[in-house]
């Protein structure tokens, strides 16, 4: 099927403005409508649907008025006059007719003319011929008021009506025409005119198309000499194309002289068409890109893709012929695959792939390199250690409570000596005081770690981390029993009530006050804090202000040594409130350097007990 919103002709510009559009949307098949927020000219296309706005009683202001043709008003026969590209432009018509057994009884001949020269193909010419000659059959025509929640409809629009007068159900239209109007009483009021809707009207069902040449008995009104030239030229480039989409063929390498390497043609050649020549003389095949696996396992596949550069095709000349390119592949003994190392590798419109079955690597890693059309792909293969890991705790079925650490004993199966990653994931990492990523050392066969967790102070309700041998590097293909789950229990025994449905119970908590730090004798930078006077305050679940429960020092002894709030609560601060004003700390200032020098920081008044 032909673009049906393509044109290719002539526009006489002697016509007016409007006058073109009008043809340029008959043959493009869509309407032309104002578009009245936007305050401009637009186009809705006249094509298949579905409505955007229903219409029934209930905004449907006063009576609707149904009209349509007479018998002898229709049409059954419609004809295109048209320029017909396969005739060098050379004014064709397209007829398409009403069967007979589709027509009324007594139905006269009645035929549509149509004339349109901005279209030059038939297909197209006769989707037009089809679509007017069903859309005058489909004569229904709908006229009625509505108020002001039609605004925003345009013509070409599809609308729906449900009139039992008329035993309309969710019948739909399409709006011709809409015009704004004033009611009496200042209201807005849309007038609506709307064409019955049938989808059949688009339907492309039956047309095909009989190509039609200067080689028929149709005679073209005027010879174009600049028209032959351009159809030679389209004939050398057939050719051309014909040459490239069969790369490998005898012709290529023997007649031509195709360099396998570099895809170029080696023979001098001299063809008649200068158009062609150049094509020749520039033909070579296109260089491509590889990408695909960069780390494998041994036992597994490696799949190489490559495509063509399409920054590489400029002088090309053809649309993705299927070219075969060399490859190669080194790195691995021919022992070690069961493809060979060297050989070619065909494209399929334009792109390709290299599977390459890798066997068992003899306990070494080793680095693959597959060459095709001149461009690398490396591939990292790593041998199965086949190893395992197994884990035990010092905790009661796995399980401990906040603030409370557990110890993990790795036990390994063939595990080398070394430093492998682990990663601590899950639901209660906001307790976990050990690094959450890091590495442990295993040493014959065995290994252990420590994590640590505070008491959060707040009712959670409990959850479970996840400690996990890092399996995602390629060499360590093939670890099993990698994880272990910890659950860790909260420290809080009452969880909050519903309000209103228990008594409020006074909670409280030890915060600090007066801090003391200790520096380095030679440094002089912060190495640790020690709490000198903590106090009792009362926490809230909203309002007050978030205050340090526990602080720690990071890099401590160092230049970059600081101070961090590791976990806060929340604490009133209502005025009038029993006990004392306390000024806590909520943050810290950068650590001072040496001596006696006091901790500060940005403060809060509490009432502490």
């Amino acid at each position: 099927m032909t673009n049906t919103r393509e044109i290719n002709g002539f526009i006489d510009t002697n016509n007016s403005v409007r006058d073109n559009l009008d043809r340029i949307a008959n043959a493009s098949g869509v309407f032309i409508t104002w578009d009245q927020e936007a305050g401009n000219w637009s186009f809705i296309a006249n094509d298949t649907g579905s409505s955007v706005k229903s219409f029934t009683d209930n905004n449907i202001l006063g009576s609707v008025n149904v009209s349509g043709s007479s018998i002898n008003e229709l049409y059954n026969t419609a004809i295109v006059n048209f320029p017909n590209k396969d005739l060098r432009k050379t004014v064709d018509t397209v007829t398409v007719a009403v069967a007979e057994a589709d027509r009324y009884p007594q139905e006269l001949d009645n035929i549509l003319n149509i004339n349109i020269n901005c279209i030059n193909d038939p297909i197209q010419a006769q989707y037009i011929a089809s679509r007017e000659l069903k859309q005058s059959r489909v004569d229904k025509i709908v006229q009625f008021r509505t108020d002001y929640t039609a605004n925003g409809l345009k013509a070409g629009d599809l609308i729906d009506l449900t009139i039992d007068y008329y035993d309309f159900s969710s019948k739909v239209f399409r709006i011709i025409s809409i015009d704004e109007e004033d009611g009496d009483n200042g209201s807005l009021i849309y007038g609506i005119s709307a064409l019955e809707y049938d989808a059949d009207v688009y339907s492309t069902a039956g047309l095909e198309r009989e190509y039609r040449s200067k080689q028929t008995d149709i005679t073209p009104e005027e010879l174009n000499t600049e028209k032959d030239r351009i159809d030679d030229q389209d004939t050398g480039k057939d050719i051309f194309r014909l040459l490239a989409g069969n790369l490998a063929t005898s012709l290529l390498k023997n007649v031509l002289g195709l360099d396998e390497e570099t895809g170029e043609l080696t023979n001098d050649l001299s063809f008649q068409d200068p158009s062609l020549q150049s094509y020749m003389e520039n033909f070579k095949k296109p260089a491509v890109t590889v990408g695909g696996n960069e780390k494998a396992c041994e036992n597994t596949t490696v799949t190489v893709t490559f495509e063509y550069d399409t920054d590489d095709c400029s002088s090309c000349f053809f649309d993705a012929p299927n070219v075969e390119y060399d490859y190669t592949i080194t790195g691995i003994d021919a022992s070690e695959t069961t493809i060979p190392l060297t050989g070619t590798v065909a494209s399929t419109g334009g792109s390709g792939s290299l599977d390459i079955p890798i066997g068992e690597l003899d306990g070494e890693d080793k680095t693959m390199t597959v060459t095709i059309g001149g461009e690398s792909q490396v591939v990292e293969l790593a041998y199965d250690r086949g190893f395992s890991f197994a884990f035990s705790t010092d905790a009661t079925d796995d399980t401990i409570t906040e603030g409370d650490s557990v110890e993990i004993t790795i036990t390994g199966t063939d595990v080398e000596d070394g430093s492998y990653a682990y990663s601590i994931t899950g639901a209660r990492t906001d307790v976990v005081t050990t690094a959450l990523t890091g590495n442990v050392t295993m040493s014959s066969n065995s290994g252990s770690i420590t994590i640590a967790t505070d008491d959060d102070s707040t009712f959670t309700g409990g959850g479970t981390i996840t400690f996990a041998i890092d399996t995602a590097n390629v060499h360590t293909c093939s670890i099993s029993g990698g994880t272990i789950d910890i659950t860790i229990e909260d420290n809080e025994t009452d969880e909050p009530g519903t309000p209103g449905a228990t008594d409020f119970v006074c909670k409280t908590a030890t915060i600090p006050l007066v801090y003391c730090g200790t520096f380095d004798g030679e440094t002089q930078y912060l190495k640790s804090l020690t709490i000198v006077k903590s106090i009792t305050v009362q926490k809230v679940d909203s309002g007050g202000v978030e205050v340090p429960a526990t602080v720690s020092v990071s890099n401590p002894g160092t230049a970059t040594a600081a101070i961090n709030i590791d976990s806060t609560v929340r604490v009133d601060t209502t005025a009038g409130q029993a006990g004392f004003d306390a000024d806590v700390i909520t943050s810290f200032n950068s650590p001072p350097n040496g001596g006696d020098t006091t901790i500060t920081g940005t403060t809060s008044t509490v009432k502490g007990y």
